[in-house]
């Protein structure tokens, strides 16, 4: 190994120890529910939804939306999707919601957004996350291995630019014609 090389591997180590700390991302929440949270679920073929007990009037309705954007979007991207939780959470101050490979699952946070718009809050946040369960599920195609879908995707964030995880998701919301809404 020539001098050089211990250089460049030396301020790579260096610049990654160091700034490794203030990297954000939107990966894993460990936030947890409050203790005394009742949770309930609806399981669907495509996927389970999980809500507190509060929830439990909205719910259905919501899993109806889930089920038909799910069948929506994988018929658009030719991919049949694979199970997954999607969690719905209460008393979060986020107003978002992710989807992860490994635990695979989706966590849907309830507060809506102060910008007002004539949008349902849960309804579209729901619809957006499931474009990326369809988006993710092409991409990774068949690997199904927590380990090979987490690889699979780092290789994918490697060689993709960043704005195309988000591009397909908010570029498919508005495209949805009026027939196909679920009211």
């Amino acid at each position: 190994m020539n001098i050089k090389n211990i250089i460049v591997n030396i301020l790579t180590i260096t610049i990654l120890t160091t700034t490794s700390h203030i990297a954000k991302c939107q990966v894993f929440d460990n936030s947890q529910a409050h203790f005394n949270v009742k949770w309930m679920q609806i399981d669907r073929e495509n996927f389970r939804l999980i809500f507190p007990e509060e929830f439990k009037d909205e719910a259905p309705a919501l899993a109806h939306k889930i089920d038909h954007y799910l069948q929506i979007s994988s018929q658009r991207l030719k991919v049949k999707p694979r199970k997954i939780s999607i969690i719905l959470q209460q008393h979060h101050v986020n107003q978002n919601g992710f989807v992860q490979l490994a635990p695979r699952k989706s966590e849907l946070f309830s507060t809506p957004s102060a910008i007002s718009d004539n949008q349902e809050w849960l309804p579209n946040l729901a619809l957006h996350e499931m474009q990326h369960v369809i988006q993710f599920d092409k991409l990774t195609g068949k690997i199904h291995q927590p380990f090979g879908e987490l690889l699979a995707l780092a290789f994918f964030g490697i060689h993709l630019p960043s704005w195309f995880y988000e591009a397909t998701p908010c570029c498919k919301k508005p495209y949805i014609p009026k027939e196909e809404e679920v009211v």
